[in-house]
């Protein structure tokens, strides 16, 4: 039998008119179910193992679903006008969509040398998904690693929107004055999008405007092995465009709900929650993870995650995230996700102390894009950048190079490699390479000159 405990009637008749997301807790005792029930469409979020439940985020058309697989769930109340009176209360310093344009569209005036405002499209509500670039000569074009963190893809996980916002302003602030800031900003082309679902924000919700969970919506290797942009939200549309235009070597998604570094990749081939499913680049993701969270404050010292990280599906199983579709589809763009707070919405008085747990962490992540693995350019003979793949013997993942420059970053841990640059029309030149154990601060350089292949 379903158990209810709130009233399904109430519940119906609220979103008979506009579908209604709702938070709920399910439970579910067989492993089968939770399969079926991912297949057809519901987003499961943060396991509770011992009890067997999940939160889930529903609308009226998923209750027939819950019901034909005799699923026990609780709807959770709405806010009572009281307590959304006392949150708003609480939240009156956050940067809404208003105060986000102002400070995104201030700190662009502010610092024209470094900054470049930009918006990556439009959100379902037609508001703008902004983003800014910031690096040292801003207008040229350089042979330096592009970084991205991303914030606020689940529109009631705000934490990394501020920690966003704190950060924007410390890189430009401290440029010129604070000698690491100063080098960083000076040796990355770096990208922030402090909100990727501003319509999930302003509505206070986790899913888009059309009720859709962003982070299940991305081509996925396991159940969409076509890397197409049919169907899919406008906010992960302009994702998806954004981050191929460019050649991002490392990034981050923030997220809240529990304190952790999560790595990919979060699906498998079994639809299985709580089975780890290893990418080819599993050591050099924990060593990103665990940079993270050994950086952060308390984040290491977790109870429920040795290390404070952990590997996607073995936390809990999800198809169309962020993280493995930057991994699978752009060849060369390591990504994570960070989550951040338990609380996904604080008492904006507390956003000064996440901050300053997450500062270091987030810098320090930021700098490994320099610190790990080779680097290197490929081009002709004659000197001419070239197109080119590196491939590493016995990794199955490739990265490419800028073709503007010829520059490419490959992310290793210590150990002997046989790496190889090929382009087309050019002769493919390998070169066997040792990193030292130890040398994670320090990549090696690998440049490559080709020679045309004969007709």
């Amino acid at each position: 039998m379903i158990r209810v405990l709130v009233l399904l009637a109430a519940f119906l008749v609220c979103s008979l008119a506009v579908e209604t997301e709702h938070e709920a807790i399910l439970r579910i005792t067989n492993p089968e179910d939770v399969v079926k029930i991912i297949k057809r469409g519901i987003s499961l979020d943060h396991p509770n193992k011992k009890q067997q439940t999940f939160e889930a985020y529903i609308t009226e058309k998923d209750i027939p679903i819950l019901k034909e697989f005799n699923v026990d769930f609780e709807i959770l109340p709405k806010e009572t006008p009281e307590l959304v009176h006392e949150k708003r209360a609480n939240t009156v310093d956050y940067h809404n969509y208003a105060a986000l344009t102002d400070f995104m569209e201030d700190i662009a005036a502010r610092y024209p040398t470094i900054t470049s405002l930009f918006s990556i499209g439009k959100s379902t509500q037609n508001r703008e998904l902004w983003g800014i670039e910031i690096s040292d000569n801003i207008d040229t074009s350089e042979a330096e690693p592009q970084f991205q963190y991303i914030a606020n893809m689940h529109g009631d996980e705000v934490v990394g929107r501020e920690l966003s916002i704190y950060l924007i302003d410390l890189l430009c602030s401290q440029y010129g004055i604070d000698d690491r800031i100063t080098k960083l900003v000076n040796d990355t082309d770096i990208f922030i999008i402090p909100s990727m679902n501003p319509d999930g924000y302003e509505r206070r919700q986790r899913g888009n405007a059309n009720n859709v969970d962003l982070n299940r919506n991305f081509p996925d290797q396991f159940t969409s092995p076509a890397n197409t942009k049919t169907g899919k939200q406008p906010e992960v549309v302009a994702v998806m465009n954004f981050v191929e235009k460019y050649h991002f070597v490392l990034g981050a998604n923030f997220h809240g709900g529990a304190v952790v570094a999560n790595y990919p990749y979060d699906g498998n081939t079994n639809y299985r929650s709580g089975a780890y499913s290893a990418c080819p680049d599993d050591s050099v993701f924990k060593f990103l993870a665990s940079t993270y969270s050994n950086k952060h404050k308390t984040m290491h010292n977790s109870y429920e995650f040795t290390g404070g990280i952990t590997n996607g599906a073995d936390w809990y199983v999800l198809y169309g995230g962020m993280q493995d579709w930057n991994y699978v589809y752009n060849q060369g763009s390591f990504h994570i996700t960070i989550e951040l707070s338990d609380n996904k919405w604080p008492n904006a008085a507390t956003l000064p102390s996440f901050w300053d747990e997450n500062r270091e962490a987030v810098l320090s992540y930021m700098e490994l894009v320099h610190q790990l693995g080779v680097r290197g350019t490929v081009k002709s003979y004659n000197g001419t950048p070239l197109a080119a793949t590196i491939t590493v013997e016995g990794n199955s993942r490739t990265v490419v190079t800028n073709p503007a420059h010829g520059d490419y970053y490959r992310l290793l841990m210590p150990g002997t490699y046989n790496i190889t640059a090929s382009a087309p029309g050019y002769i493919s030149s390998s070169v066997v390479v040792t990193i030292p154990e130890g040398q994670q601060t320090v990549q090696q350089v690998v440049d490559f000159a080709l020679a045309e292949a004969s007709h």
